[in-house]
């Protein structure tokens, strides 16, 4: 069984290469071979960001040395390897029986970023944050399968493994909630305005904290890195990277871990929302004439696509559904622009599946 499951990872590998905007495809290594590279380069603490980023790009392709990746014996490539198929997603669902079989055994952290990456290959749900009554999850039909009502001024939202879900509040820093709505965890420190918040699986939280910072705390809530931007949304790449709308300058940035510029180029104003995709193209969403532009790593704009009015926020999942987020209701569409659904809620700000 074993033998079967491994060789049918490695046909999916062999033909998925990916090839990124400006190469040619006799540039490209096959995927199977970049993903073998990519992990072993997980061993090593000076490449295993830009590696975890490699593989993400690849995806379904580098599912074969992900399933080795993850009977690692050293904490820290298992661990990565788990960061990486949770931000495949649904892409990366055939490893489900060798994250399940590794769970069986597995304590301590090692569970801890199993059950991340189970959680990235097995949710179908996506969580909402409304601003005036709480945090809302539903299922992929647009159905509300939970509320926790009460919750003010919470803008920025992400589900997390067993339940969980954490929220940015503008007014009220942030917290996580348990599967019962209760708060189990909270980041004490001061902010002005929790814009967006992200766990990572290493226990890590980054915060978007007004339009003047963006800062990473650990468990205990310590800063462990923080820059200073007045941005409306950001979000983490696996490379550690940050891709940024600079709400001064009208642009999008994308800055290493010093804070330096890597890539920039203008947006047009009110963007609240933002998504880096495996392509290289990024997704924002902006209220200038109501639009989600998706632009090519040089900043040419790929596409534009017209939305309901003020959309706060944007996310694609692996299968190419599109949801969008205004101040009264969310939409999903499919990879051609057909409407599935529409969840009528107010003031909604961000998404997260």
């Amino acid at each position: 069984m074993e033998a079967r499951s491994i060789a049918s990872l490695l046909l999916v590998a062999a033909s998925t290469a990916h090839v990124l905007p400006g190469q040619r495809p006799a540039d490209v290594e096959p995927a199977v071979v970049r993903a073998e590279r990519f992990v072993k380069e997980l061993e090593l603490p000076k490449k295993r960001g830009d590696a975890m980023h490699g593989l993400w790009q690849l995806g379904a392709g580098a599912a074969p040395a992900l399933a080795r990746a993850l009977r690692d014996p050293r904490p820290q490539v298992c661990e990565a390897a788990c960061a990486v198929i949770y931000e495949i997603g649904s892409s990366a669902k055939q490893l489900r029986t060798h994250i399940e079989r590794e769970r069986k055994t597995a304590k301590g952290s090692r569970k801890a970023a199993l059950d991340w990456a189970l959680h990235g290959v097995t949710n179908e749900t996506i969580a909402l944050a409304q601003w005036d009554d709480g945090l809302i999850v539903l299922d992929k039909d647009g159905q509300a399968i939970f509320e926790r009502k009460g919750i003010k001024t919470v803008w920025g939202v992400q589900l997390l493994p067993g339940g969980h879900i954490l929220g940015a509040q503008l007014s009220g820093g942030v917290h996580e909630y348990d599967a019962e709505g209760d708060k189990c965890w909270s980041y004490d420190g001061k902010t002005t305005q929790a814009l967006r918040a992200k766990r990572l699986v290493d226990g890590t939280t980054c915060i978007v904290d007004g339009q003047r910072q963006i800062i990473e705390v650990d468990k205990a809530g310590k800063t462990l890195w923080q820059h200073k931007a007045t941005t409306s949304c950001a979000t983490r790449l696996l490379n550690g990277h940050y891709v940024l709308i600079d709400i001064k300058a009208n642009k999008l940035r994308e800055i290493d871990r010093d804070g330096k510029t890597l890539k920039s180029w203008d947006v047009p104003v009110h963007c609240y929302g933002i998504q880096r995709l495996p392509n290289g193209n990024t997704l924002v969403a902006t209220r200038t004439n109501d639009r989600v532009i998706e632009y090519h790593p040089d900043g040419k704009v790929a596409k534009e696509t017209k939305v309901a009015h003020s959309p706060n926020d944007v996310l694609r999942l692996p299968n190419g559904t599109i949801y969008t987020a205004n101040f009264n209701s969310v939409t999903a569409t499919d990879k051609n622009g057909k409407q599935l659904w529409l969840y009528k809620a107010t003031m909604v700000g961000g998404l997260s599946r």
